[in-house]
């Protein structure tokens, strides 16, 4: 009679276990939380996370942010700072940078400034759809 019980008690306790969530009987995998649709064509399963949009974009170096002034030959390492919508910021997105005279002052594509000749140039970094600029004096 004891064995019964006993047997009976533990049946009960997976059943309350199962319903409140604690233990998932199948040979599938248990499915995950998630507030956000399937991607069309996905089909069944979890869900990926999206991706969250930049909505803000500055430009500094280690020096602080610009306007930037450099002499001839010197170069600078500029870091862009993205901010996302859930309020973090990120230094490692894919940022387009381009100077309205590369004559003047060169940026390559990590970010590395260097002064080419004498004058002033509008620095410009991409994130799309955010674009910020700075100014860029080079002197002798």
């Amino acid at each position: 009679m004891i064995g019964r019980n006993l047997w009976a008690l533990m049946v009960a306790a997976l059943l309350l276990a199962a319903l409140a969530g604690g233990i998932w009987f199948s040979n599938r995998p248990a499915p995950t939380e998630s507030t956000e649709p399937v991607p069309s064509g996905a089909g069944p399963g979890p869900t990926q996370p999206r991706a969250l949009a930049p909505v803000g974009l500055e430009i500094g170096s280690d020096e602080g942010p610009g306007p930037f002034e450099l002499t001839i030959g010197e170069r600078l390492s500029l870091l862009a700072a993205v901010e996302l919508e859930d309020g973090s910021v990120r230094y490692d997105a894919p940022i387009s940078w381009s100077s309205s005279d590369p004559q003047i002052a060169r940026v390559d594509s990590q970010g590395l400034l260097s002064g080419m000749g004498i004058g002033q140039v509008r620095l410009t970094a991409e994130l799309s759809p955010l674009i910020t600029e700075v100014t860029v004096r080079v002197g002798e």
